[in-house]
């Protein structure tokens, strides 16, 4: 019925829409499509966007009358002026047709009809047909003698029908034109009377008549007849006919000047008014869109009709109310529900209600029961009752009383039926044979159950609300508590057992299964609403559905399966129907509250009606939404889409509004989208239908966005958009080439200049050092070698003189001769102090020389090597480093008992190195030798000139004396170095 139909009104009064619409289209695209007295508008579920041509292309300014959506995604545009047509982004205008296009058709192989009318002097006729860009029009000299058409039809055999004052004309594929007029003698003299057509898949047509009157109003013509609808308690001529439509089920929908609008379903007549919620009385047009909704243009606004895939039953049903205490189906098919306003039953979709006895006290029903044989069990709050043949037979105590309140009942494998009665201080457990009816209390105490199910096997299942489940059994003396168990959790709200045995336990934290003796609990989301739940069955299928506070949810039976070897709640293929889906989230105190009729249909009690839904036709919506992309803006500037937009440089803050065409809940819509080039991964952007990004590099970038149905399914391709964000000219590549270019300039600059530095501190201390050797070299020649020299001739003179043993002549001549060598190497102390002599060597040279005057005769046990080019040495350095050598060598020549002394000289780019490596004897690196200051020395001297130096010994594993000097203090022309630096960069 309408009334359980999902309904949706945008209205005048809403702001959204600026003017009465007047027609309404769906393209193939997606779009809808209104039009107004103010020009045409576009719909995506959420906005109306006023629609204009593009740039530089005829305008629409006319009042939008008639609309269509044609099969080559193309729209055709009726206004009160003219004809348009709007394909492949391109307006076409026929301006040589000027006249009202009343309305749009198009035949089974495309071509396009028009019905027009105010034709002035146009001569052309009422009747044209489109092909291409041109227009061929039918008058009297076709056969057609209208002076205007109203309306329009093509009928299954590609004939066309057209409406006219009092007449309707059929125009064949083969041009033969045949006109019907109307009987009624009302119509003379009035405009035009035929409002529209529609064909019937059998071959007659639905002819709509704004005029009510015998004969006027709905009639059908078939066989060249007329003949009002032959539907039970519907006068069709008492209607004011504006509009018909036949939709995809085979429904006719007829809308009035002033009654709203009837379905009409074989013998069904449903009305839906402004007295239901729609937005006018004045009905003008129907759509069906691609997803099966039905949309209705009035005079007041747009409504949209949709099937829901749950069901309710409600007052509006002739239900006696809307707050649903227990339903359960019966097995001839019916449906009872228990309500505080009686006991309704539903059968082949009529409802009846139950005549009350006035003996009976209460008003409130509870809980109920068919059992196995058929009998109907009806509790109320003062007793429990059996309802057989229009009699309510109590259940009473052995004492006569009645067992109270009911809020559970079931009926074990052995016939038995068990109760849960309040009233008796912690609700109290009991059990009867339906013949005797005399309630037992149970043998076994329990306190506050509010839940019993029967066992597969034997017993019943009891659930109390601390969370306590016990297995009862009724044996022939006492009866038996088999099992007993409190899952871990808090609320525990419902119990259902398996076909398979396995009982399933909901509370507020997760679910327990059990299965024979063992247990499980499986934890959900903490504060999840859908683990509040009111009821669950199993369907057909081995589904199990639920009703909870989030709406009710089918889990699949693969799932269910799984859970017992899971470690937590798992849903692979969960199906949530929420109020979108007419599901009215709410639950009854008393059982059951769910029940599956023989059909296998699902049904469900609620406080906002009776509810159902088939499990095996759900009305889902199959159809991926199609994803477009429509507009984007570029610092507050909207730029045309192509296949490639290019945005200025420096564009900072953009803006990509996208939309997906899915009608029935657009809210439920949601999208992701990804921007390629930035983004890592797809956003989930919920709901919301724009993109923000903001300081892009340039460069080129691809926007995605996909988005799935109110079902949840997805269009995985979705929309793209790509787009150039143009670099500013300090961004491009030329000017970073330069940039980089200066900065190494800059550098390379800050480089020399240090060192040039360093050269100039260098030289001015080794002038400084130089002076003060200077000195001090003629110091000692004029003190110490002097004085030496003036001993050694005083020795001589006295030697020759003095009369001795020839042996100590021969000591004494030693001794001179020892006296004359030390004079030589004073005297070159001397001159290199002075920093004479020795210049012009290189270093290997250098080092040679000192191997030789070191070693002596032993000086072959020294090995060099030399790695990289030579080049010239700082004075300063080179007279360091011999220093450091000469004190290294020395030591390995008198202290280390070396049997191979190694001397390696490395000429690297960035530094100068000189290692000096023994096999002898060793030392502790680490302690230095009281009174031994060569070591310190060589640490001083390689300080002085900024180098590194690096002892290495152990005792019995020789000695390595390396020292490194950075290549700024070591070589005499470190541009030769970057020289060669800048070739190696290049090659």
């Amino acid at each position: 019925m309408l009334s359980q139909y999902a309904h949706a009104a945008w209205r005048l009064q809403g702001g959204l829409l600026d003017s009465p619409p007047s027609a309404i289209a769906q393209t193939r695209d997606g779009y809808i499509w209104i039009g107004s007295r103010s020009g045409l508008l576009r719909f995506d579920g959420v906005s109306f966007h006023h629609w204009q041509s593009p740039a530089g292309q005829v305008k629409l300014r006319d009042p939008v009358v008639s609309l269509l959506g044609a099969q080559d995604d193309s729209l055709w545009i009726g206004t009160v002026h003219g004809l348009f047509h709007w394909k492949e982004h391109r307006l076409i205008a026929f301006p040589r047709y000027v006249s009202r296009i009343d309305a749009i058709a198009e035949g089974s192989n495309g071509t396009i009809w028009l019905a027009r009318s105010r034709l002035g002097m146009d001569r052309r006729g009422p009747l044209c047909r489109v092909s291409g860009e041109k227009v061929h029009c039918f008058g009297v000299a076709d056969g057609v003698p209208f002076d205007g058409g109203s309306a329009l039809a093509v009928d299954a055999a590609g004939a066309v029908w057209m409406g006219g004052v009092a007449s309707i004309l059929r125009y064949s594929s083969d041009g033969h034109v045949s006109v019907y007029p109307m009987k009624s003698s009302i119509l003379k003299g009035l405009p035009s009377a035929v409002s529209c057509l529609s064909a019937d898949p059998s071959g007659g047509v639905w002819v709509g008549i704004a005029y009510a009157g015998p004969g006027l109003g709905l009639e059908y013509f078939e066989n060249g007849r007329y003949s009002s609808t032959h539907v039970p308690a519907f006068a069709s001529s008492r209607l004011r006919v504006t509009t018909t439509y036949r939709d995809r089920s085979g429904s006719l929908w007829v809308g009035t000047s002033n009654d709203g609008l009837y379905r009409i379903e074989g013998h069904s007549i449903q009305h839906y008014s402004s007295l239901d919620g729609l937005s006018s009385n004045d009905v003008h047009q129907f759509m069906e869109d691609a997803e099966g909704d039905l949309w209705v243009i009035t005079s007041n606004g747009i409504d949209r009709f949709r099937d829901l895939a749950v069901t309710t039953y409600s007052l509006a049903q002739h239900l006696s109310s809307n707050e649903i205490d227990s339903v359960f189906t019966s097995r001839d098919g019916s449906v009872w529900s228990l309500s505080d306003g009686g006991i309704n039953v539903l059968k082949r979709g009529v409802v009846t209600a139950v005549r009350l006895r006035r003996q009976i006290t209460g008003k409130q029903l509870e809980a109920s029961l068919e059992d196995r044989e058929g009998r109907v069990w009806i509790a109320m709050d003062k007793g429990l009752y059996l309802y057989s043949q229009g009699r309510f037979l109590p259940v009473t105590r052995r004492s006569g009383k009645p067992i109270g309140p009911v809020l559970s009942m079931a009926q074990d494998p052995a016939g038995l039926i068990w109760c849960v009665s309040l009233g008796h201080g912690d609700n109290k457990l009991f059990h009867f044979d339906p013949a005797t009816r005399i309630a037992e209390p149970a043998g076994v105490q329990q306190a506050y159950l509010f839940r019993v199910i029967p066992d597969i096997h034997q017993g019943v299942w009891t659930l109390s609300i601390q969370g306590e489940v016990a297995h009862l059994v009724h044996g022939k003396n006492a009866d038996i508590l088999e099992y007993k168990l409190r899952p871990p959790g808090k609320q525990v709200s419902t119990i259902l057992q398996g076909t398979g045995g396995t009982l399933y336990i909901w509370s507020t934290s997760g679910l327990t299964l059990v299965r024979g003796s063992r247990h499980r609990f499986l934890p959900g989301i903490s504060g999840d609403a859908c683990l509040h739940t009111y009821s669950d069955i199993f369907d057909r299928g081995g589904n199990m559905w639920v009703a909870s506070r989030c709406g009710i949810t089918r889990y699949a039976a693969r799932d269910v399966k799984e859970w017992w070897r899971a470690s937590k709640l798992t849903f692979h293929h969960p199906l949530r129907l929420g109020p979108s889906d007419g599901v009215a989230v709410s639950g009854p105190v008393f059982t059951p509250a769910v029940s599956r009729s023989a059909d296998g249909r699902l049904w469900f009690a609620t406080d906002n009606g009776l509810q159902t839904l088939d499990p095996a036709d759900l009305s889902l919506n199959a159809n991926p939404p199609p994803v477009f992309v429509e507009r984007l803006l570029a610092d507050h500037h909207v730029y045309p889409l192509a296949n490639l937009v290019r945005l200025p440089a420096r564009s900072r803050d953009l803006e990509i509004d996208y939309t997906a065409l899915s009608f029935p809940s657009p809210r439920k819509v949601f999208f992701r989208y990804r921007l390629r080039g930035y983004d890592d991964g797809w956003q989930n952007a919920g709901t919301r239908r724009q993109a923000f990004y903001t300081n892009l590099e340039p460069g080129k970038y691809s926007f995605q966005v996909i988005a799935c149905n109110n079902s949840g399914v997805w269009n995985q391709q979705g929309a793209a958009l790509n787009f150039i964000v143009m670099p500013a000219w300090y961004q491009m590549p030329w000017f970073r080439f330069l940039a980089v270019l200066a900065i190494l300039g800059i550098l390379t600059a800050l480089y020399l200049r240090r060192v040039s530095l360093i050269e100039r501190e260098m030289t001015l201390r080794f002038s400084e050092r130089m002076t003060e050797r200077m000195r001090i070299a003629r110091e000692l020649h004029d003190t110490l070698l002097q004085a030496m020299q003036g001993l050694v001739l005083s020795i001589s003179s006295f030697s020759s003189q003095a009369v001795v043993s020839s042996e100590v002549r021969e000591e004494l001549e030693r001794s001179l001769d020892h006296a004359d060598r030390l004079l030589v190497s004073g005297r070159n102390r001397i001159r290199d102090l002075r920093g004479e002599g020795g210049e012009s060597e290189t270093l290997l040279a250098s080092l040679s020389t000192l191997v030789s005057q070191i070693f002596g005769s032993a000086s072959s046990k020294v090995r060099f090597t030399c790695e990289g080019i030579a080049r010239p040495i700082h004075a300063f350095a080179r007279e360091e480093v011999l220093m450091i050598a000469s004190e290294a060598l020395s030591n390995a020549c008198f202290h280390s008992d070396a049997d191979e002394v190694q001397v390696q000289v490395s000429y690297h780019d960035n530094a100068f190195r000189i290692a000096i490596r023994d096999n002898g004897n060793g030392f502790d690196a680490g302690a230095s030798p009281e009174g031994h200051f060569g070591i310190r020395g060589m640490r001083e001297r390689a300080a002085d000139i900024g180098a590194h130096l690096e002892v290495q010994s152990a005792p019995g594993h020789g000695t390595e004396v390396c020292v490194t000097v950075a290549a700024e203090r070591a070589y005499e022309q470190p541009s030769g170095w970057l020289r060669r630096r800048f070739r190696r960069l290049r090659h």
